[in-house]
């Protein structure tokens, strides 16, 4: 549990651009390594932390790089991508 505040503090675009646009490109669509186009994403909030906590795939997990509220912070920027 992590609360709106922390959650709110954290730049989240720039940890995109730091630890997923690589893969993922700058607006979520690049797919290089197998990510997924996050331009299409329709997972909802709690199964986007899980996966970026966990990790998927080829998928780097987060929990031991990321605080809990920037992993929320991370999931809830890439629901601004979806077009």
């Amino acid at each position: 549990a992590v609360s709106v505040a922390n959650v709110d503090a954290v730049d989240s675009k720039k940890l995109f651009r730091m630890h997923c646009a690589i893969c993922h490109g700058f607006k979520g669509d690049m797919k290089i390594n197998g990510a997924k186009d996050l331009t299409k994403s329709k997972i909802p909030l709690n199964q986007s932390v899980a996966q970026i906590y966990h990790g998927k795939g080829l998928m780097t997990p987060y929990r031991s790089i990321l605080s809990d509220a920037e992993i929320v912070a991370m999931a809830k920027y890439t629901e601004t991508l979806r077009k």
